[in-house]
């Protein structure tokens, strides 16, 4: 994350990038919501801000309906049909379209329509101006809104409101995918207040892709993520790929450095690549894991929050099952099939050892 050189009223941010001085005059500490107390809030509180939601029109705490996939992503790279398939506990892939109805959650008229929507505008500006202008969007705008669609999904996923009837019903999530997230709900406070975060590493993973981008690559965007752990959010839009770890701590981009970081430098990828690379990510995340304590200091202007990570066992090393998750993410059923014990198949790698350019 870049150094910040004025202190910003919002957003999230490690203590290091204002050298260890922050000026938060807070007090007090605040405890966690379990995930049984989250979901008594579906529909009668906003799932960002948490405050109870209302009906009237001259309050800011009015309900709305909160596009997880804003209209700007919808109209650029998707188009009207197809539903979200829905996650069988590990995956949602989002290979096609998306349903008008499928993506909308409760949300109150300011964190939907001022908050949040500063940061959807800063983030539809550069995805639709290309790569350049993505690559110029801060790291703590990135995280808030890879984090509201990836909280918000489970979120209904778990307990789903109807906006006609007024109702929650149970979604095809089980309450156990919302644990994965305690950490993120907090941080996505940064949305109406400055968040400053202690720890060696930040909490998430930020990994962004060049790709090519034309008419013979169609579908010219995509979505899957992860919700059992580690959970994790992979987009493509046009020429923009992105991969985003939430609560790992810095893993995905310490783990893409290490075996892909010199490989990959400023290759323009084939989608599918981005896949691949997008599908060994969740994989490679999911052989460790975190355990997290935290204190939180807090006001109304900004939370200061001390975390004490401590890595914990996860999957054991699988081949097959790595080459199953790439093949999923690919939709290229071929790389499931391993030919040799210990190798999987890759489009990222040629059979002389050097990067293979696939041609759009």
């Amino acid at each position: 994350m870049a150094r910040v050189a004025e202190k910003p009223e919002l957003g999230v941010f490690m203590i290091q990038d204002f050298d260890g001085q922050v000026d938060l005059e807070v007090g007090g500490t605040v405890g966690q919501l379990s995930s049984n107390a989250v979901l008594s809030l579906v529909g009668t509180h906003c799932f960002v801000c948490e405050k109870p939601l209302t009906s009237d029109n001259s309050d800011t705490t009015r309900i709305t309906r909160e596009d997880l996939f804003p209209k700007w992503l919808k109209k650029n790279f998707m188009g009207p049909g197809d539903k979200i398939e829905k996650s069988n506990g590990e995956f949602i892939l989002l290979s096609k379209n998306i349903d008008s109805t499928e993506d909308l959650v409760p949300c109150c008229r300011n964190c939907n329509n001022v908050l949040m929507s500063q940061v959807e505008n800063r983030i539809s500006c550069g995805v639709k101006g290309g790569y350049a202008r993505f690559m110029k969007i801060s790291d703590s705008d990135i995280f808030l809104w890879s984090s509201k669609i990836i909280y918000g999904l489970i979120y209904i996923g778990v307990n789903t409101w109807d906006f006609s009837t007024k109702e929650a019903s149970s979604g095809w999530l089980k309450s156990e995918a919302l644990e994965h997230l305690k950490l993120t709900s907090l941080l996505m406070k940064g949305f109406r207040k400055r968040v400053v975060v202690s720890s060696e590493k930040r909490p998430f993973s930020i990994l962004k892709f060049h790709l090519k981008n034309s008419r013979r690559t169609s579908p010219n965007y995509g979505y899957r993520d992860s919700i059992s752990w580690p959970t994790t959010l992979a987009l493509q839009m046009g020429s923009v790929g992105l991969i985003v770890g939430f609560e790992d701590f810095g893993f995905l981009e310490w783990w893409y450095d290490q075996n892909y970081g010199e490989l990959l430098r400023g290759k323009c990828l084939h989608p599918a690549q981005f896949w691949e690379i997008a599908g060994r990510a969740v994989y490679a995340g999911g052989l460790g894991g975190w355990d997290v304590s935290y204190s939180i200091i807090e006001n109304e202007k900004g939370m200061f929050i001390t975390l004490d990570p401590r890595i914990r066992e996860g999957h054991p090393e699988d081949p097959q099952r790595l080459a199953d998750i790439v093949a999923a993410f690919t939709e290229i059923p071929d790389l499931a099939k391993i030919a040799r014990p210990g190798t999987t198949p890759t489009l990222l790698i040629d059979k002389d050892g050097n990067y293979q350019d696939m041609p759009a």
